[in-house]
């Protein structure tokens, strides 16, 4: 507990978690298969679709950008009925360059899935 409290991390989760989800966010806007992006604090999960109005999952996706994330040792889950959900529990002292690392690797995996199955 003092290590909690010396070291400010609830404050650095709350705080670097808001700025996971802005990032995602701002993800979400650029590629149409992000779905709904969730979470409070560091425990964040972000939604894959093959469409964004139905909704309908990408599992595919989703599988995908979980095994190669994995392979640049970011390591994530799936989570929701159809596994379409990536879910993101890293640990507390977690920085805004982490979170930076993982969205560009989220970003540079997904568009190379995407021009390879969707073009």
């Amino acid at each position: 507990m003092n290590v909690l409290e010396e070291e400010q991390l609830q404050q650095n989760a709350k705080t670097v978690g808001n700025y996971y989800l802005q990032e995602l966010a701002i993800l979400q806007q650029k590629y149409k298969c992000i779905g709904d992006v969730r979470g409070s604090g560091l425990f964040i999960g972000f939604e894959l679709v093959k469409n964004r109005f139905t909704l309908e999952p990408d599992t595919e996706l989703a599988q995908h950008l979980k095994n190669e994330l994995r392979e640049k040792f970011i390591l994530v889950s799936t989570d929701g009925p159809f596994e379409n959900v990536i879910k993101s529990k890293p640990p507390l002292c977690f920085s805004k360059d982490n979170v930076d690392e993982v969205i560009h690797s989220v970003e540079k995996v997904t568009e190379n899935y995407l021009k390879q199955h969707r073009t």
